[in-house]
Protein backbone atom coordinates (compact mmCIF):
# COMPACT_ATOMS: atom_id res chain seq x y z
CA UNK A 1 0.00 0.00 0.00
CA UNK A 2 2.50 2.31 0.99
CA UNK A 3 4.59 1.72 -2.51
CA UNK A 4 1.27 2.31 -4.42
CA UNK A 5 0.60 5.55 -2.12
CA UNK A 6 3.82 7.02 -3.61
CA UNK A 7 2.68 6.71 -7.41
CA UNK A 8 0.46 8.30 -9.35
CA UNK A 9 -2.00 5.39 -9.99
CA UNK A 10 -5.39 3.68 -9.48
CA UNK A 11 -6.80 0.50 -8.16
CA UNK A 12 -9.66 -1.50 -9.80
CA UNK A 13 -11.64 -3.35 -7.66
CA UNK A 14 -15.12 -5.48 -8.52
CA UNK A 15 -17.75 -4.18 -6.12
CA UNK A 16 -20.56 -5.95 -7.16
CA UNK A 17 -22.96 -4.66 -4.53
CA UNK A 18 -25.25 -4.53 -2.52
CA UNK A 19 -24.22 -8.02 -0.38
CA UNK A 20 -27.51 -9.56 -2.03
CA UNK A 21 -26.13 -8.85 -5.61
CA UNK A 22 -22.29 -9.76 -4.87
CA UNK A 23 -23.24 -13.34 -3.73
CA UNK A 24 -25.55 -13.40 -6.36
CA UNK A 25 -22.99 -12.49 -8.88
CA UNK A 26 -19.95 -14.17 -7.76
CA UNK A 27 -21.23 -17.14 -5.79
CA UNK A 28 -19.05 -16.37 -2.61
CA UNK A 29 -19.91 -14.31 0.81
CA UNK A 30 -16.80 -11.79 -0.17
CA UNK A 31 -18.89 -8.30 0.17
CA UNK A 32 -17.58 -7.06 3.77
CA UNK A 33 -13.92 -7.77 2.39
CA UNK A 34 -14.44 -6.46 -1.15
CA UNK A 35 -15.85 -2.74 0.94
CA UNK A 36 -13.38 -3.29 3.66
CA UNK A 37 -10.59 -3.50 0.71
CA UNK A 38 -11.80 -0.38 -0.88
CA UNK A 39 -11.68 1.53 2.70
CA UNK A 40 -8.33 0.38 3.69
CA UNK A 41 -6.76 1.63 0.24
CA UNK A 42 -8.87 5.02 0.55
CA UNK A 43 -7.33 5.37 3.78
CA UNK A 44 -3.66 4.52 2.57
CA UNK A 45 -4.10 7.53 -0.06
CA UNK A 46 -4.72 5.41 -2.93
CA UNK A 47 -6.89 6.55 -5.94
CA UNK A 48 -9.51 3.41 -5.79
CA UNK A 49 -12.20 2.99 -9.39
CA UNK A 50 -14.44 0.42 -8.42
CA UNK A 51 -16.11 -1.48 -11.18
CA UNK A 52 -19.47 -2.77 -10.76
CA UNK A 53 -20.63 -5.39 -13.71
CA UNK A 54 -24.20 -4.43 -14.84
CA UNK A 55 -27.14 -6.97 -15.38
CA UNK A 56 -30.34 -7.61 -15.34
CA UNK A 57 -30.45 -7.77 -11.22
CA UNK A 58 -28.05 -5.35 -10.76
CA UNK A 59 -29.27 -2.59 -13.10
CA UNK A 60 -31.62 -1.37 -10.41
CA UNK A 61 -28.95 -1.00 -8.20
CA UNK A 62 -27.44 1.89 -9.79
CA UNK A 63 -28.10 4.14 -7.02
CA UNK A 64 -26.91 2.25 -4.68
CA UNK A 65 -23.37 2.16 -6.13
CA UNK A 66 -23.79 6.18 -6.65
CA UNK A 67 -24.51 6.16 -3.04
CA UNK A 68 -21.99 4.26 -1.74
CA UNK A 69 -19.16 6.04 -4.01
CA UNK A 70 -20.69 9.42 -2.88
CA UNK A 71 -20.14 8.40 0.88
CA UNK A 72 -16.65 7.24 0.51
CA UNK A 73 -15.77 10.17 -1.41
CA UNK A 74 -15.01 8.31 -4.98
CA UNK A 75 -14.00 10.14 -7.93
CA UNK A 76 -14.96 7.70 -10.70
CA UNK A 77 -16.45 4.34 -10.89
CA UNK A 78 -17.04 2.08 -13.79
CA UNK A 79 -20.16 1.00 -15.06
CA UNK A 80 -19.25 -2.67 -17.34
CA UNK A 81 -22.37 -4.20 -18.64
CA UNK A 82 -22.24 -7.80 -18.80
CA UNK A 83 -20.70 -9.27 -21.91
CA UNK A 84 -21.40 -12.81 -22.97
CA UNK A 85 -17.89 -14.61 -22.63
CA UNK A 86 -15.96 -16.63 -19.71
CA UNK A 87 -18.24 -16.93 -16.75
CA UNK A 88 -20.93 -14.81 -18.12
CA UNK A 89 -21.62 -17.34 -21.24
CA UNK A 90 -22.84 -19.71 -17.92
CA UNK A 91 -25.50 -16.86 -16.56
CA UNK A 92 -27.09 -15.99 -19.42
CA UNK A 93 -30.52 -15.01 -17.90
CA UNK A 94 -28.16 -11.91 -16.67
CA UNK A 95 -27.47 -10.26 -20.27
CA UNK A 96 -29.06 -7.18 -21.05
CA UNK A 97 -31.33 -6.87 -23.71
CA UNK A 98 -31.23 -4.05 -25.97
CA UNK A 99 -34.22 -2.26 -24.02
CA UNK A 100 -32.25 -2.55 -21.23
CA UNK A 101 -28.98 -1.31 -22.52
CA UNK A 102 -30.94 1.75 -23.86
CA UNK A 103 -32.17 2.13 -19.92
CA UNK A 104 -28.56 2.42 -18.60
CA UNK A 105 -27.32 4.54 -20.84
CA UNK A 106 -29.69 6.85 -19.70
CA UNK A 107 -29.70 6.35 -16.30
CA UNK A 108 -26.14 6.79 -16.76
CA UNK A 109 -26.43 10.30 -17.54
CA UNK A 110 -28.83 10.89 -14.55
CA UNK A 111 -25.91 9.58 -12.38
CA UNK A 112 -23.28 11.46 -13.70
CA UNK A 113 -25.26 14.57 -13.22
CA UNK A 114 -26.45 14.05 -9.52
CA UNK A 115 -23.04 15.37 -8.16
CA UNK A 116 -18.47 14.54 -7.45
CA UNK A 117 -18.47 10.83 -8.92
CA UNK A 118 -18.24 10.35 -12.56
CA UNK A 119 -19.25 7.23 -13.92
CA UNK A 120 -17.67 6.00 -17.17
CA UNK A 121 -18.48 2.66 -19.30
CA UNK A 122 -17.39 0.66 -22.01
CA UNK A 123 -18.79 1.63 -25.72
CA UNK A 124 -22.64 1.51 -24.90
CA UNK A 125 -24.09 3.49 -27.97
CA UNK A 126 -28.01 3.91 -27.98
CA UNK A 127 -30.21 4.83 -31.00
CA UNK A 128 -30.04 8.53 -30.54
CA UNK A 129 -26.29 8.19 -30.98
CA UNK A 130 -26.15 6.68 -34.23
CA UNK A 131 -24.48 10.00 -35.65
CA UNK A 132 -21.86 10.03 -33.05
CA UNK A 133 -21.76 6.18 -33.95
CA UNK A 134 -20.98 6.57 -37.50
CA UNK A 135 -18.58 9.78 -36.86
CA UNK A 136 -16.26 8.16 -34.79
CA UNK A 137 -15.94 4.50 -37.30
CA UNK A 138 -12.28 4.90 -37.38
CA UNK A 139 -11.69 5.89 -33.93
CA UNK A 140 -14.31 2.87 -32.65
CA UNK A 141 -12.95 0.28 -34.89
CA UNK A 142 -9.14 1.11 -34.55
CA UNK A 143 -9.09 1.08 -30.84
CA UNK A 144 -6.75 -1.91 -30.67
CA UNK A 145 -4.54 0.11 -33.46
CA UNK A 146 -1.82 0.59 -30.92
CA UNK A 147 -0.92 -2.86 -28.73
CA UNK A 148 -1.45 -6.23 -29.09
CA UNK A 149 -1.64 -8.58 -26.57
CA UNK A 150 0.73 -11.48 -25.18
CA UNK A 151 -0.93 -14.38 -23.62
CA UNK A 152 1.82 -16.20 -20.79
CA UNK A 153 3.05 -18.35 -23.21
CA UNK A 154 4.16 -15.17 -25.67
CA UNK A 155 2.18 -16.00 -28.06
CA UNK A 156 0.34 -12.59 -29.59
CA UNK A 157 -2.88 -12.42 -30.54
CA UNK A 158 -4.94 -9.28 -31.80
CA UNK A 159 -7.39 -9.39 -28.90
CA UNK A 160 -7.74 -11.55 -25.67
CA UNK A 161 -11.56 -10.46 -25.12
CA UNK A 162 -11.96 -12.52 -27.63
CA UNK A 163 -14.19 -16.19 -27.51
CA UNK A 164 -11.09 -18.09 -29.18
CA UNK A 165 -8.15 -15.56 -29.29
CA UNK A 166 -6.22 -17.89 -30.52
CA UNK A 167 -8.05 -17.91 -33.91
CA UNK A 168 -6.31 -14.47 -34.25
CA UNK A 169 -2.47 -15.16 -33.50
CA UNK A 170 -0.20 -12.86 -34.47
CA UNK A 171 3.01 -14.21 -34.14
CA UNK A 172 5.46 -14.67 -30.81
CA UNK A 173 7.29 -12.27 -28.62
CA UNK A 174 10.24 -14.44 -29.14
CA UNK A 175 10.31 -12.79 -33.06
CA UNK A 176 8.88 -9.45 -33.38
CA UNK A 177 9.66 -9.35 -36.74
CA UNK A 178 7.72 -12.08 -38.14
CA UNK A 179 3.95 -10.54 -37.32
CA UNK A 180 1.16 -11.84 -39.63
CA UNK A 181 0.06 -9.17 -41.04
CA UNK A 182 -2.68 -11.06 -42.81
CA UNK A 183 -4.67 -12.14 -39.52
CA UNK A 184 -4.12 -7.78 -38.59
CA UNK A 185 -6.63 -7.41 -41.54
CA UNK A 186 -8.63 -10.30 -40.93
CA UNK A 187 -9.24 -8.71 -37.44
CA UNK A 188 -9.81 -5.55 -38.85
CA UNK A 189 -11.99 -7.10 -41.07
CA UNK A 190 -13.90 -8.59 -37.73
CA UNK A 191 -14.17 -5.17 -36.42
CA UNK A 192 -15.52 -3.71 -39.75
CA UNK A 193 -18.31 -6.18 -40.18
CA UNK A 194 -19.06 -5.51 -36.35
CA UNK A 195 -19.51 -2.04 -36.76
CA UNK A 196 -22.32 -2.53 -39.77
CA UNK A 197 -23.90 -4.67 -37.24
CA UNK A 198 -24.05 -2.29 -34.82
CA UNK A 199 -25.29 0.53 -37.21
CA UNK A 200 -28.13 -1.77 -38.27
CA UNK A 201 -29.05 -2.22 -34.72
CA UNK A 202 -28.93 1.39 -33.94
CA UNK A 203 -31.06 2.50 -36.98
CA UNK A 204 -33.31 -0.54 -35.90
CA UNK A 205 -33.71 1.87 -32.69
CA UNK A 206 -31.77 -0.86 -30.56
CA UNK A 207 -28.85 0.18 -28.64
CA UNK A 208 -25.66 -1.32 -28.84
CA UNK A 209 -22.51 -2.70 -26.64
CA UNK A 210 -19.43 -2.36 -29.03
CA UNK A 211 -17.38 -5.29 -26.96
CA UNK A 212 -20.17 -7.56 -27.56
CA UNK A 213 -21.03 -6.56 -30.94
CA UNK A 214 -17.10 -7.92 -31.39
CA UNK A 215 -17.16 -10.90 -29.43
CA UNK A 216 -20.48 -12.18 -30.98
CA UNK A 217 -19.05 -11.25 -34.62
CA UNK A 218 -16.41 -13.61 -33.31
CA UNK A 219 -18.53 -16.53 -32.95
CA UNK A 220 -19.88 -16.11 -29.59
CA UNK A 221 -23.22 -16.72 -30.83
CA UNK A 222 -25.90 -15.31 -33.10
CA UNK A 223 -27.39 -11.90 -32.31
CA UNK A 224 -30.91 -11.66 -32.14
CA UNK A 225 -33.56 -9.06 -31.66
CA UNK A 226 -33.57 -7.86 -28.14
CA UNK A 227 -30.72 -9.31 -26.71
Amino acid sequence: MQLLAETDTYVLVSLDGPRENYYAFRGVDKFEQAVAGIEQLIAAGITVQPVQVVHKDSLPQLDWVADFCSLHGIATCTLSPIQPIGRAEAIEHLLLSSDELAQFAYKLSVLNGRGYTKFVTQSVYGPDELERFETARDKIIGFNDDYFYVQSDGVIVCDLDLPDSRAFVLGHAGDLTSLDPDVWQRYQDLLAAAFERGRARLKAGQAVNWHELVQRQAGASPIQDGS
